[in-house]
């Protein structure tokens, strides 16, 4: 991070991968892809959030896509469940060899699987092609003698849903970062200064090392999913207090211990079914 006008680069206060659109140029190259490759590179991983976009697939299509997109899934057959992953918006099942020592090959992969191991068996294509028919057109859990060596069965399977199980939580580095960045864009050079604690903060996010006498974080719930990120600057008593907010429902309070910013309540709401934003200064009330 840089005061420093010069070889500054745009960054994503919210991360893009989430959906944030708000940016700000106050980080370098070098510390924007330090951070893009350390604690905010399983952001879109993070099971509460992708439990978030999936109750909100029907309104951000796009976005749950974009989330989604590489995840792990699960399939279910009657041998039990199976490893699948959501491409380009379609759920592809794994290739894995099952205890009996049988091979489980996905439906898309099946014809060029067969067709390489048919080879391998010396069998020419216009066999292969026949051999390929007759798959095609067989019913569900019927055995099928392909070569002298090759015997399949094809089964059904069902998307349960997704594989959550190993996914990494949202790193609290990255509700730190967030709420850092908001307050360079509401009060500026202030949160850039060459002083403590501002320093042990900044170093904090360079190093992927939470500063834990500098700030604390809140996890909380809020109501309902809804198609929202916000942020808020809450007041600096006793200190600085920002509130981040993913999919209107994920709620996370960042206190900054020792800092006083002297400001009434600030809030930023990016809507992201209509892809707006805003910006209000509250009441001290409200």
């Amino acid at each position: 991070m840089s005061a420093r006008n010069e070889k500054l680069t745009n960054e994503h206060v919210i991360p893009s991968s989430l959906g944030g659109t708000l940016q700000c140029k106050m980080i370098c190259s070098d510390c924007n892809s330090t951070f893009g490759h350390s604690f905010e590179a399983n952001a879109k991983s993070d099971p509460a959030s992708r439990i978030a976009i999936a109750s909100l697939r029907d309104k951000l299509p796009q976005l749950y896509e974009a989330i989604e997109n590489g995840q792990r899934h699960k399939l279910e057959t009657v041998l039990g469940t199976h490893r699948a992953k959501f491409l380009d918006g379609r759920i592809l099942g794994a290739t894995e060899e099952l205890s009996d020592g049988s091979l489980l090959v996905p439906h898309e992969n099946t014809e060029k699987k067969l067709t390489s191991l048919l080879r391998s068996e010396g069998m020419s294509d216009e066999d292969i092609s026949f051999r390929l028919s007759e798959i095609h057109n067989s019913d569900i859990n019927i055995k099928l003698q392909v070569s002298e060596n090759l015997t399949i069965i094809q089964r059904a399977a069902y998307h349960t849903g997704a594989d959550l199980d190993g996914g990494t939580p949202l790193n609290p580095l990255v509700c730190l970062k967030i709420s850092y960045e908001f307050l360079v864009l509401l009060f500026g050079r202030a949160m850039l200064v060459d002083e403590q604690p501002l320093n042990s903060i900044r170093s904090a996010l360079r190093e992927s090392i939470f500063p834990d006498q500098h700030a604390q974080i809140e996890v909380l719930h809020a109501g309902e999913y809804r198609a929202f990120h916000g942020l808020l600057f809450e007041n600096s008593l006793p200190h600085v207090v920002v509130q981040v907010r993913l999919f209107g429902r994920l709620a996370y309070r960042v206190h900054f211990l020792k800092l006083r910013i002297n400001s009434p309540p600030i809030r930023y709401t990016q809507d992201l079914e209509y892809n707006s934003e805003r910006l209000d200064r509250l009441s001290e009330n409200e």
